[in-house]
């Protein structure tokens, strides 16, 4: 492996616990703000993440825009709740977004492995490459205390390409100014992230926190502290 230039990872399900986030924001939208889990319809939880499945793609390819793709998101939602979605003006829609959006916000949280595995990397160049908003994505690092170590945060939105595209990778160390061989990037999926990142001439590694089976050739870690042995 060449000498190391710039460590670069995935956010969301990498440096920020997303889907527990996403998933204690839906908990509490859906109960009027109680923390109590029990007081949940779980299956109203799972509907919430499935729809924000369906239509989050449509933002990252440049179909809709960012804020469309949660209007989307509740005009198929409110139903299932006994609201009337296809009555409700863009605004009403907008607002009732917000009032999931601040408990979603108020849940972000970066995993515990983060915060040392930076500290260990100091003198590296850090960044970030992420399918997402670019301004979402920087307040999720600001709000989280991990903004202050990485160099530069990209997206899918400001580099105008995705994940598994090579095209976002290729801009990414562009604007770098490295050569591809020399970044490692980290990732949670084995194909959007750490092949797709091999494939567009990177170093490639798969954050495996729940220990799945991979490819034997694909250099993987099960905790984000495994980086300074695997560097070396």
């Amino acid at each position: 492996m060449s000498r190391l230039a710039v460590v670069m990872f995935d956010l969301d399900g990498t440096l920020v616990y997303h889907e527990g986030a996403a998933r204690q924001g839906a908990v509490r939208w859906l109960t009027g703000g109680e923390s109590s889990e029990q007081q949940c319809n779980e299956r109203l939880v799972a509907l919430w993440d499935e729809v924000a499945e369906r239509h989050f793609p449509a933002f990252r390819t440049g179909e809709v825009t960012f804020q469309e793709q949660r209007r989307r998101r509740m005009r198929e939602f409110l139903p299932h709740v006994g609201l009337a979605a296809e009555d409700m003006s863009d605004a009403d829609l907008d607002r009732r977004f917000e009032a999931y959006l601040k408990h979603y916000e108020a849940a972000w949280r970066a995993y515990d492995d983060v915060l040392p595995s930076l500290k260990s990397l100091s003198g590296t160049r850090l960044a970030v490459l992420s399918n997402g908003d670019q301004a979402q994505q920087e307040e999720k690092l600001r709000r989280t205390g991990l903004d202050v170590h990485f160099e530069v945060v990209m997206t899918s939105s400001g580099l105008g390409a995705e994940k598994p595209s090579p095209v976002a990778f290729h801009l990414a160390y562009a604007r770098l100014r490295v050569d591809p061989a020399t970044v490692m990037y980290v990732g949670d999926c084995l194909d959007v992230d750490a092949q797709a990142a091999t494939a567009a001439g990177l170093v490639g590694v798969w954050l495996d926190r729940q220990d799945r089976s991979g490819p034997a050739s694909q250099p993987t870690i099960a905790t984000q502290e495994e980086l300074p042995r695997l560097i070396g």
